[in-house]
């Protein structure tokens, strides 16, 4: 009896846990999900959008979805940004509708000239968005009228069976108040900062004509005219991020004519920079001139690939505006110190030390004074100095080593010499002099000579006593036997 009790209060106890469960608790989720969806302003997935016309009065956009990608098709044919129009269906897709309708459906159909007391006989805006034809569902065109007295809210009302007044917040309605400035693309320049394998820039210096060509090679830059030196890294990385990232600041000609072109200063042969990438494998080009100068150091400009004649600020300008020494490597003695396995140092025609790396491939001892133990980190910090040793200023260049002017900077008797030895037959020298109080540097195989700063005459050329332990001192035998010498007739008693 207690048994089959207990077995009808399990069952009945289970059965209200599932209702609990499914009614109050997951009912109550979609309640809750079902009231929020009644209060968005409109309902859809993102994935649906295909079409967008959004009329502000004055000009009305439309935009379409064709393979993914974001098109402008009026009030002209051109791109889209696509990163705005998808924070704008977002805009729109999160817009909620506050409290409760201001003028119901049936007012407004007995008397449509209340839709001027909301200003919505003539709206500021109306959105219409076109869905999928897979959608399940046609969207109502949303008219935005004026703002509420306290200005907190805009007036709103759909069009369709139920074009009741309701409203929103007014920040919601200054989110979807763009225009095609605001919608249309804007980048400079497109393309993919890892394709780029070259680029050209020429200029106009004076009443001369300027042309650098560099190349990347195996992710590191390298200028190949006017001089074939190593490139800076750092400075070809910044021009690329930079002008990836740039943004138009207004367009002046959509469609310019040859006339505009004149004017603008974008004529062949008249724009005062004209900078050319070369995408991948192939090639391909792409191609920003710069023309003359707009404001406040902005500049008009041209894609090729485009029609329009548009601004770029000054920023942008600067970093296309590089001369030859700004693109330069500033650490011609880049060198990996764990890649050296050998150093030779003269002085003033002396030979100082010299040192080869240990069997362990980490350690270092002197092979010119194997009697003293070598200082392991500062043979290590030496090559450090050489490795991160900076250039001032460029003073020197030759077509090649032989013709170079070494005398004029005192490289007939430099100061001092670094041999660094790589492997079998693979050495670089280091040369630092010093000529009228100025310091310089060179590398034996490069035709250049550079002023570095005046602590390299000390930083490369550590004495014997830095680079070594101090010589062990000679113990006596404690051992060893000891001879006593005794006088004749001493018999030690």
């Amino acid at each position: 009896m207690h048994l089959r009790t207990n077995l009808v209060i399990s069952v009945v106890f289970a059965g209200l846990l599932a209702f609990v469960y499914f009614h109050e608790i997951k009912g109550g989720e979609k309640r809750e999900l079902e009231a929020e969806r009644a209060r968005q302003l409109v309902d859809f997935s993102d994935h649906e959008a295909r079409r967008l016309t959004i009329d502000g009065g004055d000009t009305t956009l439309v935009i379409e979805r064709a393979d993914d990608v974001w098109y402008i098709r009026e009030p002209l044919q051109t791109g889209a940004d696509a990163e705005a129009v998808d924070r704008f269906l977002r805009s729109l897709k999160e817009a909620e509708i506050e409290g409760d309708a201001v003028q119901d459906s049936t007012s407004i159909t007995q008397d449509s000239s209340i839709l001027a007391v909301y200003g919505l006989d003539e709206p500021r805006l109306q959105v219409h968005l076109e869905l999928a034809e897979s959608a399940e569902q046609i969207l109502d065109t949303l008219r935005f009228g004026a703002d509420t007295p306290t200005e907190r809210f805009t007036y709103v009302q759909r069009s369709g069976a139920n074009p009741e007044i309701r409203t929103v917040r007014a920040w919601r309605y200054d989110n979807l108040a763009k225009g095609l400035f605001d919608l249309r693309d804007r980048k400079v320049l497109h393309f993919d900062k890892s394709e780029i394998v070259g680029m050209r820039l020429a200029f106009r210096e004076g009443d001369l004509d300027r042309l650098i060509v560099a190349e990347r090679r195996e992710e590191r830059w390298a200028l190949t005219s006017p001089l074939a030196v190593a490139g800076d890294d750092a400075a070809f990385d910044e021009i690329l991020t930079r002008l990836g990232n740039a943004q138009i600041v207004s367009f002046e000609y959509e469609e310019p004519t040859t006339a505009d072109l004149k004017v603008a200063g974008l004529s062949d042969g008249d724009e005062t920079v004209h900078l050319t990438l070369l995408v991948d494998a192939d090639r391909a080009e792409k191609h920003l001139r710069l023309g003359k100068r707009y404001e406040q150091g902005d500049h008009l400009a041209i894609d090729t690939s485009r029609d329009p004649i548009f601004v770029i600020d000054s920023t942008v300008v600067i970093q296309l505006k590089k001369k030859l020494d700004d693109l330069r490597d500033r650490k011609p003695f880049d060198i990996a110190p764990e890649s050296v396995l050998g150093i030779d140092l003269t002085v003033a025609n002396q030979t100082l030390f010299r040192a080869m790396k240990d069997s362990s491939g980490s350690g270092w001892h002197l092979t010119s004074n194997p009697d003293r133990e070598a200082k392991t980190w500062r043979l290590n910090d030496l090559l450090t100095s050489v490795a991160d040793l900076r250039v001032e200023s460029f003073v020197a260049d030759a077509p090649d080593v032989l013709s170079l002017d070494v005398v004029s900077f005192g490289f007939d008797q430099p100061a001092l010499r670094l041999a660094l030895h790589l492997g079998v037959g693979e050495t670089i020298f280091v040369e630092v002099a010093e000529h009228e109080g100025t310091v310089y540097a060179r590398r034996a195989d490069v035709p250049s000579i550079y002023a570095v700063a005046e602590t390299a005459l000390t930083d490369l050329a550590p004495t014997l006593d830095d680079v070594a332990m101090a010589p062990q001192q000679a113990t006596a035998d404690q051992d060893a036997a000891t001879e006593v010498t005794l006088a004749p007739g001493n018999s030690g008693s």
